[in-house]
């Protein structure tokens, strides 16, 4: 059997119109969030968050964010006694905002403290924000958990 030009035109529009089609039930099912429920007001709050990130890279101390075992640890070296940190630790999982966390800065006698995500495996931006010794400091670092 030989398929005549017209035939070839409908038969290539038919394969198009059902791989829209296709796409179109795809992304509706989708789930499109974005990566905090008050993403305009931090975005607002930017330049605060900028300041105190510059301050970060001035401090006369260290703090680092790392991940093993399952679990992320935040690790202060080099802080004297008077400058107890005060702050919040944010973890945002940018694919299922349900998993977001937010924790009070909280550390052992060694300056660390560790937690354990509630949320399954995968990306997470982790946020550190807190004051010392009257100075605000912003620690971001993305890690795959």
């Amino acid at each position: 059997m030989k398929i005549n030009f017209g035939h070839k035109i409908a038969i290539v529009y038919t394969i198009f119109a059902v791989g829209m089609t296709s796409m179109l039930i795809m992304s509706m099912q989708y789930d499109h969030e974005l990566v905090t429920e008050d993403y305009y007001e931090n975005e607002v709050k930017y330049q605060g968050r900028k300041d105190a990130f510059h301050n970060m890279e001035n401090a006369p101390f260290t703090a680092a964010v790392s991940h093993s075992d399952g679990k992320i640890s935040i690790n202060f070296s080099g802080l004297p006694a008077n400058m107890a940190p005060t702050g919040t630790v944010s973890l945002y999982k940018p694919d299922k905002a349900a998993l977001d966390e937010e924790h009070v800065l909280a550390l052992d006698d060694k300056g660390t403290m560790n937690i354990v995500p509630r949320g399954i495996r995968g990306r997470y931006k982790v946020h550190v924000r807190f004051e010392a010794g009257g100075t605000d400091y912003f620690i971001k670092k993305e890690i795959v958990h």
